[in-house]
């Protein structure tokens, strides 16, 4: 069993075990702060009052990391009451998803879980208006792909700890070319905000449901996914319906993706099988602690390459949709580049870019294990 898992796991469970030397401790710090996990591993050692079972430098090096985060998101929260009220102003219906939200909702502390955007859920007819909201508070259009669920806005700062802030609107929760994810939903079980007629908040079953798309959106590559649903399970399986989760899931052609998730989870977590039995199981082909660790530090080598292709059988509830998302892998859209390799005009210069850098990282990894 991996270690950092292993303390995780234990830490859960409420008792660390005081075989653990500082070399362990180190290596187990390393990877928490590969995976920004700091705040919540924090101040989870705080709630199961074991701050002093553990070595002070390694508290210490966690606590320096999570002062940051209560500002940012104090700053982050605060800039979502803005954009909140404007949309309460203008009469449209907005549900807030992940981010500062589902920090202070789930994690009980606005410091608890790092956040670094914003993230909303309209009704699709009311995408451009909440555009033109966004822009009114100085927000500017960046990027939309026409098979994705969401739009990009950001909005720069003359503030040296956080000069960006992007917000996504989301009219859908996952790709509308590889599900047929029903939104409604997400509408008829989410409940009004205090002091708000048009803000809404997600019921735990929905928000359980969207955090396992979530994860599995991102192949489950940071150990922050992993401990989102773990957070979940642990604290709040008891009020969560699995066989309705399930059903809606398999409806929206999302099965596998669900299920892969939370195998994963159990998997890494033997104990939750005891707190909140999962009836089915499947296994996440080529995923590995190792394989995320070198996502996180953006050694995206042959491996992950293979990793992703096989994903794409094992993920998706259908061949319509395994094949888009093969063909998503193999060929992505110009929009992707932008991000993986930067601006190029020629699509064949830019397939030729992004393969010819997965071939580079992965020789470059090998020459350092001869």
């Amino acid at each position: 069993m991996d270690t950092t898992i292993t303390f995780i796991s234990e830490l859960y469970q409420g008792q660390l075990s005081p075989l653990r030397d500082q070399v362990e401790y180190e290596h187990i710090l390393g990877d928490i702060k590969c995976f920004g996990a700091e705040a919540q591993i924090y101040h989870m050692l705080r709630e199961q009052e074991l701050m002093n079972a553990v070595p002070d430098f390694f508290t210490k090096e966690l606590k320096r990391r999570v002062d940051p985060v209560l500002f940012q998101n104090l700053f982050i929260k605060s800039e979502q009451k803005k954009i909140l009220t404007a949309f309460e102003q203008q009469g449209i219906p907005v549900i807030q998803l992940k981010g500062v939200w589902f920090t202070e909702r789930y994690f009980k502390h606005i410091s608890a879980r790092a956040t670094s955007d914003i993230d909303l859920l309209v009704h699709p007819e009311d995408v451009q208006k909440s555009e033109d909201i966004l822009s009114e508070l100085g927000f500017h259009f960046e990027e939309g792909d026409p098979a994705h669920f969401h739009i990009l806005l950001a909005k720069s700062y003359d503030n040296p700890l956080y000069s960006r802030l992007e917000t996504e609107i989301h009219w859908n929760i996952s790709r509308q070319n590889n599900s047929n994810t029903e939104i409604d939903y997400f509408w008829s079980e989410s409940s009004l905000i205090s002091n708000y007629t048009y803000v809404r908040e997600l019921s735990l079953q929905q928000t359980f449901y969207h955090i396992c798309l979530h994860g599995i959106s991102h192949h489950m590559s940071s150990l922050k996914y992993i401990l989102d649903i773990l957070q979940l399970i642990h604290y709040y399986g008891d009020d969560m319906d699995y066989e309705r989760l399930l059903h809606q899931a398999s409806s929206d052609h999302n099965y596998s993706k669900v299920v892969l998730a939370l195998s994963l989870v159990y998997k890494l977590f033997p104990y939750l099988q005891e707190r909140k039995p999962l009836s089915v199981h499947k296994k996440y082909p080529l995923w590995s602690m190792d394989l995320a660790r070198r996502v996180m530090q953006e050694q995206k080598d042959i491996r992950y390459f293979f990793f992703r292709v096989s994903s794409a059988f094992a993920t998706y509830d259908t061949w319509k949709h395994k094949l888009s998302s093969l063909r998503y892998i193999l060929f992505p859209p110009q929009v992707y580049f932008k991000h993986e390799i930067g601006e190029e005009k020629s699509v064949i210069k830019s397939y030729f870019k992004l393969y010819l850098s997965v071939v580079r990282t992965w020789l470059n990894a090998k020459s350092k294990t001869l």
